[in-house]
């Protein structure tokens, strides 16, 4: 083979790798362009209250409840009052946010409406935060229940597992 020969057929070489990177690329780049997030209409309505409330799952709540017991060293008493405090305050809290949660479709709706009424949008948004004022009033007002039940020992130690608590079933922040 003489030395052109040998150039042609690296510059074909070089022409075709070029090409095939060239095609990777712009494939890559379709599909990142396709690759849209699932509209919010075509997401199943019907979704676990844990996933749609960023709570906890029940399970973890029982375990919640045990830990409580063991690490407070509670009475039977006292945790037969904490699971009725509890449990009251769960009700309550469920019952405020569903008004919050369709407070915010409603907000939601008229963001991304065609006339926007700011006026209208502004006093759901006052409803949504008087209803996440509410939610606050009954953490504190079942706080301040679940005190009386503990001795100052079991009330310090309840204090600093709190802090614990709110760390652990903080909702994790997704990437984007």
């Amino acid at each position: 083979m003489n030395i052109f020969s040998q150039q042609k057929w690296l510059i074909r070489l070089v022409i075709v790798l070029i090409t095939l990177n060239i095609g990777a690329m712009c494939f890559i780049l379709w599909q990142h362009k396709n690759n849209k997030p699932t509209p919010a209409s075509q997401v199943p309505i019907v979704q676990k209250q844990e996933e749609k409330d960023n709570r906890p799952p029940k399970k973890s709540v029982e375990e919640l409840s045990q830990i409580l017991k063991q690490e407070l060293d509670l009475t039977p008493e006292q945790e037969k009052k904490f699971k009725a405090i509890r449990q009251d305050f769960f009700d309550k809290e469920q019952q405020v946010r569903k008004k919050l949660n369709a407070g915010r479709d409603s907000l939601n709706e008229e963001m991304f409406s065609n006339s926007i009424d700011t006026n209208l949008a502004k006093q759901i948004a006052r409803g949504i935060a008087e209803n996440e004022y509410q939610i606050e009033l009954y953490r504190l007002a079942q706080a301040q229940q679940l005190a009386k039940i503990c001795t100052p020992q079991q009330l310090n130690k309840f204090q600093d597992l709190v802090k614990e608590m709110r760390d652990y079933f903080r909702p994790i922040k997704k990437k984007q």
